[in-house]
């Protein structure tokens, strides 16, 4: 049985993957959960795997207890610094604010524990090559990054993608630079892989528009901002014809994303893709420091 704790400040994705891990109760998570009961609205609580515990919730967020209660975790502690690496296996670190990330990580990683990221896994490559090299010294596992990697629209997309290289790409998505821009540059990564070599942006960190250039000349374009809907859209240009996608499978990918834990947590599969993290940290550091 692998011990794992929920860390961070302030936290996204409280109720999605405590929830799928630990399991819930229905009527609590009904209460309690807000939008993110609907992504286990076809689950009657049962925890998804018998070798992984979620033993505490060590976490300023007003919401901790909630969690505790809705997700049948017994401990709840008031900071993630008063968690101890000593009393579990590994971290599920669902802190919203990527600058913090490394400092939460570092007890954990220093120990060879379990580390799971919530996106995005660092602001800044620096911090990155810092988990990296703590990884690789000690055998820390690392899972991170964005959901989206596990939407099936998503992989339909990249297989296809990948079966006949498009002339350009451009995708659409919702929120703030920090925030959820990483989803999109991640998404690119997947169907066209890590490659990118330049960038031009306009607008703000607020909304914009970023277009990123692969090695091979390809170039996609990323369009962000709260004026888009809560969603994902694909348009992939080919000399003989367009197509596009709609990654709207959410309840889809956050249950792959979860499975996915499992595996990594368990070793049964591989867990962080470094390349692809330097690719999307490189571009999500980047371009932000230029809306400063």
């Amino acid at each position: 049985m692998k011990r794992l704790a929920l860390i961070g400040d302030t936290l996204v994705h409280k109720f999605i993957y405590p929830g799928h891990l630990q399991g819930f109760d229905p009527v609590l998570m009904r209460q309690l959960g807000g939008w993110m009961a609907d992504m286990h609205a076809d689950h009657d609580g049962t925890p998804m795997s018998p070798d992984v515990c979620l033993v505490a919730v060590a976490s300023r967020d007003p919401s901790a207890a909630d969690i505790a209660r809705a997700c049948r975790i017994e401990r709840v502690l008031p900071d993630a610094r008063d968690l101890s690496p000593d009393e579990v296996d590994g971290v599920l670190i669902l802190e919203q604010d990527g600058a913090k990330h490394l400092a939460l990580a570092a007890p954990y990683l220093a120990q060879g524990k379990f580390v799971y990221i919530d996106k995005p896994i660092a602001l800044s490559v620096t911090d990155l090559a810092e988990m990296q090299k703590m990884a690789l010294t000690t055998g820390a596992r690392v899972m991170a990054g964005s959901a989206l990697r596990y939407s099936p629209k998503l992989q339909e997309a990249a297989a296809y993608i990948k079966s006949k290289r498009p002339t350009g790409v451009t995708i659409v998505g919702p929120g703030t630079w920090y925030d959820y821009a990483c989803h999109t540059v991640e998404a690119l990564v997947v169907m066209l892989g890590p490659d990118i070599v330049r960038h031009t942006q306009l607008g703000s960190r607020e909304a914009g528009t970023v277009l990123l250039e692969w090695a091979d000349g390809l170039t996609a374009c990323v369009l962000f901002g709260r004026r888009y809907e809560p969603l994902f859209r694909i348009h992939t240009y080919f000399t003989d014809e367009m197509k596009a996608w709609t990654i709207d499978d959410a309840a889809a990918y956050y249950r792959g994303l979860a499975q996915a834990l499992v595996g990594a947590i368990s070793g049964d599969q591989p867990a962080i893709a470094w390349e692809d993290a330097w690719a999307i940290t490189r571009v999500i550091e980047e371009v932000g420091a230029t809306y400063a």
